[in-house]
C-alpha cells in the first residue's frame, strides 16, 4: 500500500524489518523483491528470488518474477531460460509470456517472441503493452501489415498509449 502512495522507500524499510525479524518468512521477501523490480533495483530482487528458489526449487512465481526481474535488468539469456522453467512449472501468465517475448526478441528469436506475445494476449486480451511488443517484433520480421493492424487495434483500445508510440507506424 505504501508503495502505491509513492512512499515506496518507506516500504522498503518495513520489509526488511520483517525479512529481518522473519528470515524464513516467504511473503514479506516476495514483496520485498517485487518492490525492488519496481525501484530497478534487479540485482536486489534477483537475490531474494534466487534465496527463496535455494528453499523451494519449484517455486514457479519466484521463478516467473526472477526470470522477468532479469530481462528487465537486460540478461536476455538468463530470463529466458528461467521463465521458461518457470512456465514449465505452472507460472506460465500473460506477464511471463510477454516478459519471455521480450527475451526471445532480444535474442534474435523473433518468430518465437511473436508466439509468446500472442499466447500473452490469448491469456489477457487487454494487455496493452504485449500488443505493444507483438506490433513492434512484427515490424522487426518485415510483417508491417500485420504490426500496423496489431498497433491500430492498441490505439482502440488505450489511444494514449498509441500516441506515444504513433510515429513509428504512420497511417
Amino acid at each position: 500500500m505504501l508503495a502505491h502512495l509513492g512512499r515506496s522507500e518507506e516500504a522498503v524499510g518495513i520489509l526488511k524489518g520483517l525479512v529481518k525479524d522473519n528470515p524464513s518468512g516467504l511473503n514479506p521477501r516476495r514483496l520485498l523483491a517485487m518492490l525492488y523490480s519496481r525501484q530497478k533495483n534487479y540485482e536486489a530482487a534477483i537475490e531474494i528470488y534466487r534465496g527463496i528458489l535455494s528453499e523451494r526449487p519449484n517455486d514457479g512465481q519466484a521463478m516467473k518474477f526472477m526470470g522477468i526481474a532479469l530481462v528487465d535488468a537486460g540478461n536476455y539469456r538468463d530470463g529466458f531460460d528461467t521463465l521458461q522453467r518457470a512456465i514449465l512449472l505452472g507460472g506460465g501468465d500473460a506477464l511471463a509470456y510477454n516478459s519471455l517475448g521480450i527475451a526471445q526478441s532480444n535474442l534474435g528469436r523473433v518468430s518465437d517472441a511473436v508466439g509468446s506475445y500472442r499466447k500473452a494476449l490469448s491469456i489477457k486480451n487487454d494487455y496493452h503493452q504485449a500488443r505493444l511488443n507483438l506490433s513492434f517484433t512484427l515490424l522487426k520480421a518485415g510483417q508491417d501489415a500485420e504490426a500496423r493492424q496489431e498497433f491500430e487495434r492498441l490505439c482502440r483500445e488505450n489511444p494514449k498509449l498509441c500516441q506515444q508510440y504513433r510515429s513509428y507506424f504512420p497511417k
